[in-house]
């Protein structure tokens, strides 16, 4: 199995955004040379969404020069790990490496579809003045589909290749200038699937505040101490109550 770290930024942008000039911007010296690529990408979750409540995106991707299945998992920082495998055998099934992956995630649980997407991608490189490539801006036209649900729309990602977060931080500013906004989603698939992942991410209890004890027929504002004194009284000596300290009021 093949790993790659992944470090990106992504954007939203109108319809028609022009992708404005880098060359002469934090040593980008060349944008010549955009490729063109339609990916079609499947990914594969359990019925709640377990890999993804978890930080984790299994897909298979056709297109482009890195098709294949592709595990990403959360990395070091801004950055993710991407775990490869190339195409073959049953293209509804997960091979069986990537599954062991995630079976202390899933543990039980079946992978099956839960979106498609298909991207008209144009990949503009952005080089220095050695040939090198410090980053790829993909120009991503999205057609999303899940459970019977249709989605349209245009985004922009910056990955790092050879460069630094000072690129990254350089290029967005021109990117924001000309009107692109800060992704309001953490990727294409959550996008896709139309709010289901809050849906099914479970919420954070409410912290719940501390009950105060107090004596009945006593006036008097617990200390601390006498606080943890009345947690070892038993019931029948002691009311509980949720108000703020010095509040409670004797049954």
């Amino acid at each position: 199995m093949e790993t790659a770290s992944e470090t990106e930024r992504k954007y939203d942008v109108p319809d028609g955004f022009v992708l404005p000039s880098l060359a002469g911007t934090a040593g980008i010296r060349d944008t010549t040379g955009a490729q063109t690529h339609e990916l079609d990408a499947t990914y594969f979750d359990t019925d709640d969404l377990t890999l993804m409540q978890n930080r984790r995106t299994l897909r298979r991707r056709t297109g482009g020069e890195d098709a294949g299945w592709h595990l990403k998992t959360p990395g070091s920082g801004n950055s993710r790990t991407e775990h490869r495998l190339p195409l073959n055998g049953d293209k509804k099934k997960v091979p069986a490496e990537l599954r062991g992956q995630v079976r202390a995630i899933i543990r039980r649980k079946g992978l099956k579809p839960v979106a498609r997407l298909r991207t008209h991608r144009v990949e503009t490189p952005l080089r220095d003045a050695k040939g090198r490539t410090l980053a790829l801006v993909a120009q991503d036209q999205v057609t999303a589909e899940s459970d019977g649900v249709e989605q349209r729309w245009q985004e922009i990602e910056v990955e790092l290749v050879d460069g630094d977060a000072a690129l990254l931080d350089a290029v967005e500013r021109l990117l924001l200038a000309a009107g692109a906004t800060p992704a309001a989603g953490p990727s294409k698939v959550s996008r896709a699937l139309n709010g289901r992942l809050e849906k099914t991410t479970p919420k954070k209890p409410r912290a719940r505040s501390t009950p105060c004890l107090r004596t009945p027929g006593s006036s008097a504002t617990p200390s601390p101490s006498s606080t943890r004194a009345c947690g070892r009284a038993t019931p029948s000596r002691y009311t509980r109550c949720g108000s703020p300290p010095g509040a409670c009021a004797a049954r």
